[in-house]
């Protein structure tokens, strides 16, 4: 399946499409030189001012980032600084035991921003996680290791890597390589109570094995029209009656509420994970909360002295929190922790999340709050459980530009606010946000008035995906919306009518399906369903053919080569 998107980004003020350009200069990416320079074989106690450390061993660089913010610091505590201010961080995986934090005491001014780089021809890479040492053998090739400070339940993992890839946690049913997407689920027979949004029924030798602690395992599934996965810990399993009680409801991205409870029903799909009798294959690993200790049989059947073995232990990494002119350039993000809720408490619009009991936050890699001209630019974020960046409340002209997100749990780039405090002005661009879908529509019944008057002509919708909808019909907006929609190329595979999906209330009798449904409201009255021709779309080639039909409808062919992030 292949899907090309153009990135909206919403708040409860506006809806915005960005262009854009950066605002600061490039701070000597082809030089060594620095204020401060940051290493693994650094040390706190030294000056920070030299690259590596000298051959005396009495001073070289710092040993933590957090060090050398502080150095930054002094200085600019006794005046303003008049030149700018550059730390290096040479290469290597830095594991940060809490965020590292810039405020207001951390800024630059526009004559002389600060700057936080990675050493020329090095990568330098941040991780939220804890490496696991100390291994010792449960059970055949299955060992086991102890984690300090998270016995009683205080901390529970969903996410292991090995050598930087992520394994699987042990499920039934196994894991199926060959249909990673549809294979590998159980089907649920129905609620276990009419109406259950907490319990359900599973069918008779659904579950072969008898579970020491049905608590520690987890349940993941789809619900309603399985827009949304949710992953909920296991309270309690009856074999005789089949019935599985989870601690909270799971959810569904729906109508109003935008998450809603919703019940169990006949069909839907499910899985589970984290139960140690479901660790019977190599590449699979469980934790039990309750004694803190955590299971893994190695994909090779061994570890080696070089293996790293690493579970995510922090929720942020870098919080930006009332900084200005300040940039962070060159570092890779990764490994940090999950949770049920990826959205800020307070923010408004659409995608902004209810608190609900029992769901912690799962936070964001890099998160900016009152953040003013601060660049972040050719940064990485690689297998971060929730949000890559989060821009959250009043950020002013900030420039995210230039990165790499692949794996991301939740939101790659998400920038929300209320209507009082909103980011205004920032600069989001050239990003490259792998295996994500990025965007977001003003359906939200308070945002209604936010849009409208817009003409959709002359675009093609090209879909692979056997579950396409052409468009969603969201509580009347979507008509509000468009004062035409016309002219139009469409297609869906193997589709002999275009699928449209209306969201309004249950109680409608006249939904929109599909495209002939849609037209005789009066929209795309001459577009057209068929193949637009790209030349080679399974190699990312969406040059059209001559004979195309997008030209009948008056479609302007684009420059391919001019799209994408620059170079």
């Amino acid at each position: 399946m292949r899907i090309v998107t153009i990135t909206w980004l919403c708040t409860a003020a506006a809806l915005t499409a960005f262009v854009m350009v950066s605002l600061l200069p490039a701070a000597g990416a082809d030089s060594a030189s620095a204020d401060f320079y940051v290493a693994l074989d650094g040390n706190d106690a030294w000056s920070g001012k030299l690259a590596a450390p000298n051959p005396a061993g009495t001073d070289g660089p710092c040993a933590s980032l957090a060090r050398a913010r502080n150095a930054v610091r002094a200085p600019k505590s006794v005046e303003v600084p008049r030149a700018p201010l550059t730390v290096i961080i040479r290469g290597g995986k830095y594991f940060l035991h809490e965020a590292l934090t810039f405020t207001n005491d951390d800024s630059g001014i526009a004559e002389a921003p600060v700057t936080y780089r990675a050493y020329p021809g090095e990568q330098p890479v941040l991780s939220g996680g804890r490496r696991v040492m100390e291994w010792k053998t449960y059970r055949g090739q299955i060992l086991m290791a102890d984690l300090p400070g998270s016995k009683g339940g205080k901390w529970r993992a969903r996410q292991l890597f090995l050598n930087g890839k992520g394994q699987v946690r042990a499920r039934w049913p196994n894991f199926n390589p060959n249909d990673p997407l549809y294979g590998g689920w159980l089907i649920m027979e129905g609620p276990a109570e009419k109406g259950s949004i907490t319990a359900f029924q599973y069918g008779q030798g659904a579950l072969p094995h008898h579970w020491a602690k049905p608590s520690e395992g987890e349940v993941e599934f789809y619900l309603g029209s399985g827009q949304w996965r949710s992953t909920v810990p296991t309270q309690s399993i009856d074999e005789q009656s089949r019935t599985i009680r989870l601690t909270h409801p799971g959810v569904q991205f729906d109508v109003a509420p935008w998450y809603r409870l919703t019940p169990f029903h006949a069909n839907n799909p499910f899985y589970v994970v984290n139960l140690l009798e479901e660790l019977d294959q190599p590449g699979e690993w469980c934790f039990d909360s309750e004694e803190g200790r955590l299971y893994f049989w190695p994909p090779a059947g061994k570890l080696m002295a070089t293996d790293e073995v690493v579970v995510p232990w922090q929720r942020y990494l870098v919080d930006i929190d009332g900084a200005s002119w300040l940039k962070i350039c060159g570092l890779t993000f990764t490994e940090t922790m999950d949770g049920e809720n990826f959205h800020h408490e307070g923010v408004q619009g659409v995608g902004a999340m209810y608190p609900q009991a029992n769901w912690q936050f799962g936070g964001d890699a890099l998160h900016m709050k009152n953040a003013e001209h601060c660049t972040i630019e050719d940064n990485r974020f690689e297998a971060v459980g929730c949000n890559a960046i989060y821009l959250e409340g009043y950020n002013y002209r900030n420039v995210i530009h230039r990165k790499d997100i692949s794996e991301a749990g939740a939101n790659g780039i998400c920038l929300l606010g209320t209507i009082e405090k909103h980011p205004v002005f920032n600069r989001v661009e050239d990003n490259f946000t792998i295996d994500a879908v990025t965007g977001a529509s003003p359906y939200w019944k308070n945002m209604g008035g936010f849009l409208s008057g817009n003409y959709l002509w002359r675009n093609i919708s090209y879909q692979t995906n056997p579950d396409a909808v052409y468009m969603y019909i969201h509580n009347g907006w979507t008509e509000r919306a468009f004062a035409d929609s016309n002219y139009n190329l469409i297609y869906q595979k193997d589709a002999g009518q275009i699928r449209m999906e209306d969201r309004r209330g249950v109680d409608k009798r006249d939904k929109i399906t599909n495209l002939t449904e849609w037209k005789a409201r009066g929209f795309d009255a001459n577009s057209v369903q068929a193949d637009p021709l790209f030349v080679d779309p399974e190699h990312d080639n969406y040059l059209l053919k001559p004979e195309s039909p997008a030209f009948r409808l008056g479609f302007i062919p684009i420059d391919m080569g001019s799209m994408g992030p620059r170079k």
